[in-house]
């Protein structure tokens, strides 16, 4: 199904010979399971949650709150923290729908620790003000998944993790726990409350205009300046990359070169976007590494980054030498 609207006054359609056609449609998209909208006078084509978060902020926000409540009216363990919140206020308080006061209440903030192992950790792994700022540390991860009323498959392990909120819209979409233990076989644990299809770190934070570096881990994003993660090699295409495809740099971790990485990278490229893979530049796995291994500030870094990112015909031409060297 489609609807037509008139166009919104906030948007500027460029090359519209009228901007009052009714020619700006919603539409549902069955294999990607969202909508999008379609202006047919411009060719603007974008998600409908980005569409609202491009041009109407306010409105974006309370769309979140909206499918925050649709999507877990189902769940009790999440129902009865809400309902506690609401009898206590006598009304909803929207910093504890969005998870801020349970987060708070239930994990403490990293920049307050006092656990030797953690703290030792942070300082041999080079934090920096951003990652005790913006993130939080629990004794027992189970327990913390069991008391935010995450899914009962999060509820195993009693392990102490560091904790890496995700927010969309302000709203707390899902965290990730990295294992403070080296021997940890589970380094990174993601949970997700279901809410956003795509657990992205960062995003509520970016500033759309300046260039948005792209890393696959959380952490790495805290290294640098206005920077999101995706979680995933596999997760770089995305509703977020795409429309912001003009100005994003993906960086991609420095794994062992296999097949798969490789096929990413081509896929990525031909795709138009503009990738960053360490070619022997820097000593180091990932953008943590190239920290501790190297003597290198953020600035100096950020500066290789732009200046070795490839895309278009260069970028393939480049990646046939990747291959061959």
């Amino acid at each position: 199904k489609s609807v037509s609207i008139d166009a919104p006054k906030s948007l500027s359609f460029n090359g519209a010979e009228t901007s009052w056609k009714a020619r700006f449609y919603f539409l549902y998209d069955k294999n990607e399971r969202h909508y999008y909208v379609n202006c047919h006078n411009c060719n603007y084509s974008n998600s409908f949650k980005w569409f609202l978060r491009g041009e109407f902020p306010t409105v974006f926000k309370s769309y979140m709150m909206e499918e925050f409540k649709e999507k877990i009216k189902d769940r009790e363990t999440i129902d009865d923290k809400i309902d506690k919140v609401i009898s206590k206020t006598n009304k909803i308080d929207i910093s504890s729908l969005e998870g801020k006061v349970l987060l708070s209440k239930h994990a403490q903030s990293l920049k307050s620790i006092t656990d030797k192992e953690t703290i030792d950790y942070c300082k041999e792994i080079c934090f920096t003000y951003k990652h005790y700022e913006e993130l939080y540390f629990v004794e027992d991860f189970g327990k913390f998944n069991r008391l935010m009323g995450s899914d009962k498959r999060y509820w195993q392990g009693n392990d102490k993790r560091i904790i890496i909120p995700f927010f969309e819209g302000g709203v707390l979409i899902g965290w990730q726990g990295r294992a403070i233990d080296k021997n940890n076989k589970k380094k990174y644990i993601t949970v997700s409350m279901g809410i956003s299809d795509n657990l992205l770190f960062g995003v509520d934070d970016i500033v759309e205009s300046k260039t948005i570096f792209v890393t696959e881990g959380a952490l790495d994003a805290l290294f640098l300046d206005n920077t999101i993660a995706v979680n995933g090699l596999n997760k770089f295409d995305n509703e977020f990359t795409q429309y912001h495809k003009n100005n994003v740099i993906l960086i991609l971790d420095n794994e062992k070169r296999n097949q798969a990485v490789s096929n990413e990278i081509k896929r990525l490229l031909d795709k138009g976007f503009s990738v960053y893979y360490n070619d022997g530049d820097l000593i180091g796995k990932d953008i943590n590494d190239y920290f501790i291994n190297n003597d290198i500030t953020k600035e100096e870094l950020q500066k290789t980054i732009r200046e070795n990112a490839t895309k278009g015909l260069m970028g393939k031409l480049n990646y046939i030498r990747y291959l061959k060297s």
